[in-house]
């Protein structure tokens, strides 16, 4: 793990976040923690995290194009990716809702069928 996720690990820890080492560095364990704690800390921590490369245009559009799928599913609180990296923070009610609301598993399934969130896996934040 690169020195500046390191900090950025050591910061959620310290936020009191439960972490897990998957060999290949530490990761969140989010069955240990609430969705609002990891969502708190990892705004917390957010200064601590690694910059970036500038998102692929291509891949910021899929990624509008998937919230946009998404609230036509009558998902109306999916968040829009950030401009800046793609990424769609999912935290909260939303986050808790991936993992158990038939509907919103439905229309990830329906939205992005490769995605790991459709059978249960991440999204950033949920």
């Amino acid at each position: 793990m690169a020195a500046g996720w390191s900090a950025y690990y050591d910061c959620l820890g310290a936020q009191g976040l439960k972490l897990q080492d998957n060999g290949d560095g530490k990761r969140v364990d989010k069955d240990a923690n609430t969705n609002e704690a990891i969502g708190a800390a990892e705004k917390a921590c957010r200064p601590l995290l690694p910059g970036k490369e500038p998102i692929d245009p291509a891949r910021l559009a899929e990624a509008r194009k998937f919230t946009a799928c998404m609230r036509e599913k009558g998902i109306v609180d999916y968040p829009e990716p950030d401009p800046a990296t793609g990424d769609i923070p999912v935290e909260g009610e939303l986050g808790a809702r991936l993992k158990s609301d038939p509907k919103v598993i439905a229309a990830l399934r329906e939205c992005h069928p490769a995605a790991p969130a459709a059978d249960g896996g991440t999204v950033e934040g949920g």
